[in-house]
């Protein structure tokens, strides 16, 4: 009966151990998105200083469209299947605030050979309010300036002004390719 006792209480304490690693290693990055600390290590390692844009970082009024049309998420995290990886990748809003103005930038950042890469979409660039990113499931995209349309197979990046322009960013044939669309 002790020996019965003791397996259980192991298989307990393993159990804890378990999900206390499996904690340890992704962090809560926004509402409900929690990034594998590997991940975000390479975010920082290449964009030092920046940070994940969250929902008390835009103003007031993209506050309130963001949290009407798209309730709990992040609006600097999106992720899906935006391109051939060992599972999700993650799209981010990354900005770092200049006074008045913002420096933004959009990543992706995916697991390749039990190892995470980061690309950029859009390079810093300064910005006098936030863009915000989520994804899009496969289908058609229409650019408005080309009138060009794609049929994608993956998930894509929408990158957002709200009330404005959104950029879409859509794999082809190994890169990152993108359409203008308006809102």
């Amino acid at each position: 009966m002790a020996i019965r006792d003791s397996r259980t209480l192991a298989l307990a304490v393993a159990g804890v151990l378990c999900c206390a690693l499996t904690v340890r290693g992704a962090t809560k990055t926004c509402g409900t998105v929690a990034l594998p600390e590997s991940a975000l290590a390479v975010v920082r390692a290449r964009f030092p200083g920046m940070r994940i844009v969250q929902l008390r970082d835009l103003r007031e009024d993209d506050q309130r469209l963001w949290s009407s049309a798209r309730g709990h998420e992040c609006p600097g995290v999106a992720v899906g299947r935006f391109e051939p990886s060992d599972g999700p990748a993650y799209a981010l809003a990354l900005f770092r605030r200049n006074g008045t103005s913002y420096t933004e930038a959009l990543v992706v950042v995916s697991r390749h050979r039990r190892r995470y890469d980061l690309q950029v979409l859009d390079p810093p660039e300064s910005r006098t309010y936030l863009l915000v990113v989520h994804s899009i499931p496969p289908g058609k995209l229409s650019d408005e300036e080309t009138g060009k349309t794609v049929e994608t197979r993956r998930d894509s990046v929408a990158y957002e002004a709200i009330e404005a322009e959104v950029v879409v960013f859509y794999w082809e044939r190994g890169h990152y390719a993108s359409v203008v669309a308006s809102e």
